[in-house]
C-alpha cells in the first residue's frame, strides 16, 4: 500500500534517498522537484500542479530569437499546430491510435519507450 504524505515530507525523503545513492534514477532530476519556480508563494513545479496554480510562461525572448531566422516567428498554438505534432508522433510510432474497441476513437496511447 502507498502512504499518503505531505509534499514537503515526500520532497525531503527524495533528497535523502538521492544523497544516499547517486545511482537513484531521480538524481539527475532532483532540481525539478526542489527548485523554486514561483516567487509568489515559493512553489516548486509539483506544488503548483497540486494546488492548481498555473505557471506563467513568457515567449518574448524566443520570439526575438526567431526573428533573426528564416522562421520569423513561432506559429500560434492551435488546432493546426497540434494536429501537425500529433500526426508526427503517430507517424513516428511514438503515439499509437487507440483500438476501435476502446469506445473512444479519439484517444491516443503513448508507445512504450525503451531506454
Amino acid at each position: 500500500a502507498l502512504d499518503c504524505i505531505p509534499f514537503e515530507q515526500w520532497q525531503s525523503n527524495l533528497v535523502s534517498a538521492v544523497r544516499q545513492s547517486e545511482d537513484n534514477a531521480l538524481a539527475s532530476m532532483l532540481s525539478f522537484f526542489t527548485e523554486i519556480v514561483s516567487t509568489e508563494r515559493s512553489y516548486v513545479m509539483q506544488q503548483m500542479h497540486l494546488e492548481g496554480v498555473a505557471p506563467a510562461y513568457d515567449c518574448r525572448r524566443a520570439d526575438r530569437g526567431l526573428q533573426a531566422t528564416d522562421l520569423g516567428e513561432a506559429p500560434p498554438i492551435g488546432d493546426r499546430l497540434l494536429s501537425t505534432f500529433l500526426r508526427y508522433f503517430l507517424d513516428s510510432g511514438f503515439l499509437h491510435e487507440a483500438s476501435s474497441d476502446s469506445g473512444h476513437p479519439e484517444t491516443l496511447e503513448v508507445a512504450s519507450v525503451s531506454g
